[in-house]
This record gives C-alpha cells, sequence and structure tokens, in this order.
C-alpha cells in the first residue's frame, strides 16, 4: 500500500518535463519547492496516562501496588494543535498554532510577547478547519513560498486527506500561489508523512523533555497538582 502511494507521488514529481523549471535530477518540484504539512495535537499534559505499577506476587491483595501520581483527569485533553511545514531544504515556514477560543480577549502584551517564528491562531476547538487551512495559506505558507527567487517555480503541498485540505477554497488559494496539492494515502500519515513520523514525534518529545524539567521545581509541581 506504502509503496503504490510513493509510485504515484513519483509520477506527480516526474511530469512535467517540458517545463522550463524542470529539472533532470530533482524532476518536476526542487526540493525548496516540495512542501510537507500535517497537523500535531498537543495535550496539557504529555504522556500524561504513564504510572507505576509493582507486579504482584499470586494472592497478594491489589491495596498493596503502587501508583505514581499524575495531572488528574481533563490534561491528556487537547489543548491546543500544531500545524507544521517544512520543504527538504527550505525555506522556513512558520509554525502555525491553533488556540481553543476566539482571541478576542488577548491583550496586546501577551500577542507581542508571541515568539517571531510562530504565527498564533484561534478556532473554537483548536482543530484545523476550512477557514484556519485558507487563512493558513494566505498568512503561513504564502510568505515561504514568495521567496523572490523562487516566485515563478511551481511547488507541491503534500499534505493528508483532512477535509479543511480538501476543500476547494484552500485548494483555490494554494492555486493562486503557482501551487498543488497532493494527497497522501489515508490513514498511514506515521508512515509516509515526515511531519508525523519525523520532526512533529520529535517536537512532541522535546517539549515532554521540558515540561519534565518544569515539573522537577517544588513550586511548579504544586501549582501543577
Amino acid at each position: 500500500m506504502i509503496g503504490w502511494h510513493a509510485t504515484l507521488r513519483e509520477g506527480l514529481i516526474k511530469t512535467g518535463n517540458t517545463k522550463p523549471s524542470y529539472d533532470n535530477k530533482w524532476g518536476r518540484f526542487w526540493p525548496s519547492r516540495c512542501f510537507n504539512v500535517d497537523q500535531v495535537p498537543m495535550q496539557f499534559t504529555i504522556d500524561s496516562k504513564t504510572t507505576y505499577e509493582r507486579k504482584l506476587p499470586r494472592g497478594e491483595q491489589r491495596q498493596q501496588r503502587t501508583w505514581v501520581s499524575t495531572p488528574g483527569p481533563g490534561l491528556d485533553k487537547r489543548q491546543c494543535t500544531l500545524q507544521i511545514c517544512f520543504a527538504p531544504e527550505g525555506p522556513p515556514v512558520r509554525i502555525g498554532i491553533i488556540f481553543r477560543g476566539t482571541g478576542k480577549r488577548v491583550s496586546t502584551d501577551e500577542k507581542n510577547a508571541y515568539h517571531k517564528d510562530v504565527n498564533v491562531y484561534w478556532q473554537a476547538n483548536a482543530w484545523a478547519d476550512v477557514n484556519f487551512s485558507v487563512n493558513w495559506v494566505t498568512r503561513t505558507l504564502k510568505p515561504a513560498v514568495m521567496i523572490t527567487s523562487e516566485t515563478n517555480k511551481e511547488f507541491v503541498l503534500f499534505c493528508d486527506n483532512l477535509s479543511a485540505q480538501t476543500n476547494e477554497l484552500c485548494l483555490s488559494e494554494v492555486r493562486k500561489l503557482n501551487g498543488i496539492v497532493w494527497f497522501g494515502l489515508a490513514g498511514t500519515t506515521d508512515i509516509w508523512q515526515p511531519v508525523d513520523c519525523g520532526f512533529g514525534y520529535m517536537l512532541k518529545s522535546l517539549v515532554r523533555t521540558i515540561q519534565d524539567e518544569w515539573l522537577q521545581s517544588d513550586n511548579n509541581i504544586d501549582l501543577w497538582l
């Protein structure tokens, strides 16, 4: 199944050999024009369900089990969603982060504190809907693909079959930038999509490490629990 997907993708890359931008090595799309995008949900607590349970000898009472305290229920729910996009050789694309809500009550001071490499979005359920996807193309993807030396070169955006990304409004915005969207095999992004199986996984691991370090402070753990 994955081989079939790879064959289709290679077929796409090898089309357009009459175009002036076609490269004998890279084909239709140069590495700098092959973008991969995927969503990475982030919980309040990464891996919050992990506990320690001592194996009991036969006949021993269950009350003697040892449990490790972890944050309470609800913290394993989605806090926000990251929209991660990159090409093998750049240009850099800002990370999009979708928070739950409207963002209307966010203070100017907080907005000024946003990291310069992150674009903040708001959505009622903190996930990527059609409105977000359209805004993301025009606000986040466009600056990356409109680099002066690359502006006239066609690009491809590899993504999954999320309804917000298959919507004609989103596809139209990509076409305006001289790009096309190529949908990968549904339900297998953990295998073929480098965001899901690579950078997204690594990023969640780094967040988990930083969170664990923060919780090592007695004052922080008291606040958390």
